[in-house]
C-alpha cells in the first residue's frame, strides 16, 4: 500500500519522540516515553528486519481500521455542507420575502401620506 510512505517514525502519542521499539506485550510500536509511562514491565523487541513484517501488518491493520472512520468523517462533512447550503437558500428566500413585505408596507404608507397632502 503506497500510503505507508506518508508516515514517519514519530510516536503517535508523543509526537516529539521517535519510535524506538515494539512492545511485544501489546503489539504496538513505542517511543522511550511510552516505554517509561505506559508499558512499564512489558517485553520489548528491537525494530529490525525480522519484525518489519509484523510492523507492516500492524500498520496495514491500522490503516484498514481507520479507513471507515475517514470515510464516515468525509460523509459527515459533506452532509453538513449540503444542509447548510439548503439552509442558506431558505434564508435567502425568507430575506427576499421580508424585504418585499417591507417595501410594500413602505409604499402603502407613502401613498397614505402623499394622499393626505393632496
Amino acid at each position: 500500500m503506497n500510503n505507508i510512505n506518508k508516515y514517519d517514525n514519530k510516536c503517535a502519542i508523543h509526537k516529539e519522540h521517535d519510535i524506538k521499539m515494539i512492545c511485544a506485550t501489546c503489539k504496538v510500536v513505542v517511543c522511550v516515553e511510552c516505554i517509561l509511562l505506559d508499558h512499564n514491565g512489558h517485553k520489548f523487541d528491537r525494530i529490525g528486519v525480522e519484525n518489519s513484517k509484523e510492523i507492516f501488518e500492524l500498520l496495514n491493520e491500522s490503516i484498514n481500521l481507520f479507513k471507515p472512520l475517514e470515510d464516515k468523517h468525509t460523509e459527515n462533512v459533506n452532509t453538513i455542507t449540503e444542509v447548510f447550503k439548503e439552509l442558506s437558500k431558505l434564508l435567502q428566500i425568507i430575506e427576499i420575502d421580508k424585504i418585499k413585505q417591507l417595501v410594500t408596507l413602505y409604499d402603502e404608507n407613502k401613498d397614505i401620506v402623499v394622499g393626505n397632502f393632496q
